[in-house]
């Protein structure tokens, strides 16, 4: 009797976990640094400083958006701070950010499609008539 009781336990406790009960980590969580900026095909030259410029996602569908350039000291370093959001569409994600994803004569978009592909994390989004990708690769979790 004690067999069956306890195999019918262990059967109740089995049947009753489910997939649901499991959260998957989404693929872009985690740190992305950019590799590359390409506008209107052209790709453009990063610095030694900007190239430490860091998209850092949480499991929240939020994160932060760091600028890393040349400061007034001429030392390199973090030169904005922003915040992220980004959602899943049919097609990868929408990734929105508090500061425009390029400064200067580079446009104030701070909105774009992106594709997640093994590491490789592309943005990419028109503004006024302008083509732009972003490259980023994960380096972290």
């Amino acid at each position: 009797m004690k067999k069956l009781l306890f195999t019918l336990l262990a059967v109740t406790t089995l049947l009753s976990c489910s997939k649901d009960d499991v959260k998957e980590t989404d693929p872009i969580t985690g740190t992305f640094r950019i590799k590359s900026v390409i506008v209107n095909n052209e790709k453009l030259e990063i610095d030694s400083c900007t190239d430490d410029t860091l998209m850092k996602f949480n499991s929240e569908n939020t994160g932060i958006y760091e600028v890393y350039g040349q400061q007034v000291q001429s030392d390199c370093g973090i030169v904005d701070t922003g915040t992220l959001s980004y959602s899943n569409t049919d097609t990868g994600y929408l990734i929105t950010s508090s500061i425009p994803f390029l400064f200067g004569s580079l446009g104030n978009a701070s909105s774009g499609s992106a594709t997640l592909n093994n590491y490789t994390l592309l943005i990419s989004y028109v503004e006024d008539g302008d083509t732009y990708e972003i490259t980023f690769q994960k380096i972290g979790s």
